[in-house]
């Protein structure tokens, strides 16, 4: 008898019996052989003769007759014999009914490991969850395991990536995280997802100059990880060399120390964030970093005209570079599409003012703009989108955008339709002020472009 179970596209040989002779069974593929057979096809397989059967593989050349039996999709149960025609179909039901029991156990054995792994691991990075970390916490917290350092990390730029991306996209981030910290990580450190974008590591009989290596090695892995955005990490380590200090008061003043590296780290990082993201809609969608050019100059051109502040115009030109961001979160597909759209295409591509709204407000550098970006499909009565303000209601930036941008794409080529002249594309300028358009900014750029 032999028991093979399956590990990838191999049937393992993990038990025999003690009549199987020294190199009587072997591992094989699921391709191959009766035990093959029966595992792809799942039906048990009554062999008089393995000499008769085409599709057996004999160990021995002594081999003769087989029962070969399916373990639902966890490998197959073999008796072999060395006599021709030695099992019968009672024979092949007994072992059908030992089988049936073995898989059984093996389901509930696999069930409980998987109860037990989903209990104290985090579903998506495969780390400890908090309910474990909190357990070896306590369980370390002696003398003997001091010194004992902790390391808190925070993952940096999470929220604009969801808003940006979506959450599939932050979930990824998330998941190289854990990739690096495992990487960068001794194996007798304790690593788990603390909660939401938090991370803790649990280093027992570690100096803190052996715990900053750690971070240092953290760090280093995460500039070499590719993503959407740079992967970075906001990290603080504490040391408890005491037996006396308070190890929710360690663990709390790693935060700290965390939330500091956070805030050094936090305005460069948003802002290298924003230009990979511009790049990427730049790549996206083949005119965007040339529209936004174009739409920017051109809306510095009627704020001069306005005599606007050199600080609103600064303003204005900034929200005219990003005022398409929100199209990141618009699959390339609906982008690119030459027809129509469908009515749930189009009420995905009109939520991205409100998508760029989001990204702009999680950067403190953007936060001033954001307005701007929301704004700058809504029409002079009303019937824009997203809120449906109207006339001065609606910032002025926005008004400004709305017109130069709405030139700038009649006046280039679109997959949807070929550009118009210059004088037309200003005629429906004219024709729309009033409704669409804010008529006193479109009188001035009218005159100043022509």
């Amino acid at each position: 008898c032999s028991l093979d179970i399956a590990e990838g596209d191999m049937l393992i040989v993990k038990a025999t019996s003690s009549a199987v002779p020294e190199n009587g069974a072997r591992s094989t593929s699921i391709n191959q052989g009766l035990v093959g057979k029966a595992f792809r096809t799942g039906n048990s397989i009554l062999t008089d003769n393995i000499f008769n059967d085409s599709d057996a593989r004999p160990v021995k050349s002594e081999y003769r007759a087989a029962i070969t039996v399916p373990i639902s999709n966890f490998g197959v149960f073999q008796v072999i014999s060395t006599r021709i025609n030695d099992f019968s179909k009672e024979d092949l039901k007994l072992a059908e009914l030992l089988v049936s029991h073995t898989a059984t156990a093996l389901k509930r054995i696999r069930t409980e490991k998987k109860i037990r792994y989903l209990g104290f691991h985090d579903k998506l990075t495969g780390l400890y969850n908090r309910t474990y970390i909190e357990e070896e916490i306590t369980r370390l917290d002696s003398e003997r395991q001091l010194p004992l350092s902790i390391i808190v990390g925070d993952v940096n730029g999470l929220k604009l990536v969801n808003d940006a991306f979506g959450h599939k996209e932050g979930d990824k981030i998330l998941k190289k995280v854990a990739d690096v910290l495992l990487d960068s990580c001794r194996r007798e450190d304790i690593i788990g997802r603390w909660g939401g974008d938090e991370f803790l590591i649990i280093l027992p009989q570690t100096l803190r100059q052996e715990a900053e290596k750690v971070i240092m090695r953290i760090k280093e892995n995460a500039r070499q990880t590719e993503a959407v955005i740079p992967v970075s990490i906001a990290l603080g380590v504490t040391t408890k060399n005491d037996i006396n200090q308070n190890i929710i008061e360690v663990i709390k003043k790693a935060d700290d120390f965390m939330y500091d590296d956070k805030m050094c780290e936090t305005i460069s990082s948003r802002s290298h964030i924003i230009k990979q993201l511009l790049a990427r809609l730049g790549m996206r969608k083949g005119e965007t970093r040339e529209h936004s050019e174009r739409v920017k100059e051109m809306a510095q051109n009627i704020a001069c005209k306005i005599g606007l502040s050199k600080s609103e115009i600064e303003k204005i030109k900034m929200a005219a570079s990003l005022h398409d961001i929100g199209l990141l979160n618009i699959p390339i597909r609906i982008l690119n599409k030459e027809g129509d759209l469908t009515e749930e295409e189009w009420q995905l591509v009109k939520t991205h003012p409100e998508t760029g709204y989001r990204i702009a407000r999680s950067a403190d550098e953007f936060a001033h703009i954001a307005e701007g970006i929301l704004y700058h499909h809504e029409w002079w009565n009303g019937e824009g989108y997203p809120r449906g303000i109207n006339g001065k209601e609606i910032p002025l930036a926005s008004r400004i955008i709305s017109i130069v941008d709405a030139f700038d794409i009649m006046t280039h080529d679109q997959i949807y339709k070929k550009a118009v002249s210059g004088e037309e594309a200003r005629d429906e300028l004219m024709n729309k002020a009033g409704i669409q358009f804010d008529p006193e900014l479109v009188k001035i750029f009218v005159n100043e472009l022509f």
